[in-house]
């Protein structure tokens, strides 16, 4: 056999374990996709089934939706000085507004867009309100827009009760009053979310820890909400607040 000859066999056989490995992958990509598709959902088993073009698909609709609202907040608000972001802002942000299905998250999103491109906003706009919209759930959402518009009536210098939130509100608090009862528990761990993330701080006890009977906002959750498009009032400081009515927000440890 020639060495030409020989040559083509061995050509021959790469491109046949190319192809092999080609048609492997191929039912890997494949199975995964399913994996997605049930994950994900009907829109992602409906592409063609490549993983990567599943994710892009829903990444790229996400930011056309958001776009879409994006241009609705700038017309809405006036903007005459557009500022373009460095990499190190606009990257991430857009990069999480991708990911995010929920239409109420999605809209912070662009609102919090909105606000770091307004050129004449002149209000200082932190990097962290990206993570701390990323990290958000739908129902913790619900309860930072609750808690930032609550009623005047519901509040004791920015103080308020959570047992009935987000649904609704309880009556502000008064000095010495004894109210005990718990937030459920799924709404526990959606306050206790929004206090890691700095929006929300829960109420002093005698022993020294916090409850989350009562929360006002911070002022990191007050400038967040602000730059999301949701206008609260703003807190009065930690000190000031328990200045004023004699401690209400403090609690036996029980």
């Amino acid at each position: 056999m020639s060495e030409e000859s020989k040559a083509v066999q061995e050509t021959a056989k790469a491109v046949q374990e190319v192809a092999k490995a080609s048609v492997e992958l191929w039912q890997i990509v494949e199975q995964v996709g399913e994996f997605i598709g049930q994950i994900i959902g009907p829109p992602a088993r409906e592409l063609s089934g490549l993983v990567t073009d599943q994710i892009a698909f829903r990444r790229r609709l996400n930011v056309l939706n958001m776009q879409q609202r994006f241009e609705e907040v700038l017309a809405a608000r006036g903007v005459e000085r557009f500022q373009s972001l460095p990499l190190s802002i606009g990257y991430p942000l857009i990069e999480a507004a991708s990911v995010e299905d929920d239409p109420v998250i999605s809209d912070m999103f662009a609102n919090l867009l909105a606000s770091f491109v307004d050129g004449d906003r002149g209000r200082y706009i932190s990097k962290q309100f990206i993570e701390g919209l990323r990290n958000i759930t739908p129902y913790e959402a619900a309860l930072l827009k609750a808690i930032a518009l609550a009623p005047e009536e519901s509040k004791l210098n920015g103080v308020l009760y959570t047992y009935k939130l987000p649904e609704g509100y309880m009556d502000a608090p008064t000095p010495g009053d004894d109210f005990r009862e718990e937030p459920g528990l799924d709404l526990q761990m959606a306050l206790s979310s929004l206090q890691r993330s700095g929006c929300i701080e829960g109420s002093l006890t005698w022993a020294g820890g916090t409850v989350l009977r009562s929360v006002r906002l911070t002022a990191f959750g007050v400038a967040l909400s602000d730059a999301c498009g949701i206008k609260p009032t703003q807190p009065v400081s930690a000190s000031e607040g328990l200045s004023k009515i004699g401690r209400p927000t403090t609690f036996d440890a029980r």
